[in-house]
């Protein structure tokens, strides 16, 4: 009956670049993880579990590259107008769209909670020692991910099979399988909110910072480690956001221009788009180390790098800080 959706193809070189991807992700990501749980000094005992939500949130879409690739190479991505081949599809895209939301949520209130945390702790600092606990930490991230795997769970299952065969057979990306309505005030908003509250939580901590480190309030050794803390996680999301913007904006463009999409941007640009969007799941681990000694000497113990090295690497970025 031949071809009737939209097909997407890789070629042996993004096929590789999926596949190098995955590897970076699940290698940096599991690093991470077992670095934090194995490091009981140095790294703040409460504030690990931020990035171990964080690592989690991201070696999660490890496996929807490679899952991206394999599929691939059966032809699920250039369906025939047959139930069989519709219901493949709508299927693949459904469980795909769950993982991408799910990292993409938790990642966004992981960096959000990074936020508050540190505004509280530099607050309210008697309030933060006697109150807030690794075992509430660990709560609230797990009441974080329960809600965000309850309603994209919900919304992309129930809806992804609410719509037709041809919006199904028309879609080039994963969560294109939902209706448009839902997509656009029930998905993005979330996503939105989530960032300007981002935003929002950084601006005013850091304005508190500035206030305190300007009428001298500070607490010493307490006060720089808040600030580097807080540093890590904000190019963390200034980085995400820098990564994700080529995906939402190549996204944006085609589904404005639809049938006048230039050659070159479905060849390349939605696969360079994809990409980048990937590359914010990998670098992770090493913005920890570069921004932070006590997580670079924590990476470093793990990898079993000499003492002399970590010391060198300290110099070195201290150095170029000056500068």
């Amino acid at each position: 009956m031949g071809i009737s959706g939209i097909c997407i193809t890789y070629n042996v070189w993004i096929e590789t670049c999926r596949w190098s991807l995955f590897v970076l992700i699940f290698l940096s990501n599991a690093l991470t993880i077992v670095t934090l749980l194995k490091t009981k000094h140095g790294i703040g005992q409460k504030g690990k579990w931020y990035i171990i939500s964080l690592s989690v949130a991201d070696i999660l879409i490890s496996p929807t590259v490679g899952i991206d690739s394999t599929l691939n190479r059966f032809g699920i991505y250039c369906p025939e107008r047959t139930e069989e081949a519709v219901w493949k599809k709508r299927v693949v895209y459904i469980v795909l769209s769950i993982l991408y939301a799910q990292s993409l949520g938790c990642s966004l209130l992981a960096l959000m909670s990074i936020a508050i945390d540190r505004l509280v702790a530099v607050s309210k600092p008697i309030f933060y020692r006697n109150n807030v606990t690794p075992f509430k930490i660990k709560c609230l991230l797990l009441g974080q991910w329960i809600y965000i795997f309850t309603l994209t769970t919900t919304f992309l299952t129930y809806f992804g099979w609410k719509t037709d065969a041809d919006q199904v057979l028309e879609a080039y990306q994963t969560l294109q399988v939902i209706p448009t309505w839902c997509y656009d005030y029930i998905f993005t908003p979330h996503v939105y909110f989530i960032i300007l509250a981002n935003l929002a939580f950084y601006a005013v901590t850091l304005l508190y910072l500035r206030k305190l480190d300007a009428n001298r309030c500070t607490n010493g050794r307490k006060f720089e480690t808040t600030k580097r803390y807080l540093k890590m996680s904000g190019v963390t999301l200034t980085t995400m956001l820098t990564l994700w913007a080529p995906y939402i904006l190549v996204n944006i463009y085609v589904e404005k221009q639809h049938n006048r999409v230039p050659p070159w941007i479905n060849e390349y640009g939605i696969h360079l788009a994809f990409t980048l969007m990937f590359c914010n799941s990998w670098v992770n681990p090493f913005l920890y180390c570069w921004l932070n000694k006590d997580y670079r000497e924590a990476f470093s113990k793990v990898l079993g790098i000499s003492k002399n090295k970590v010391r060198a690497m300290d110099s070195t970025t201290q150095v170029t800080s000056e500068l």
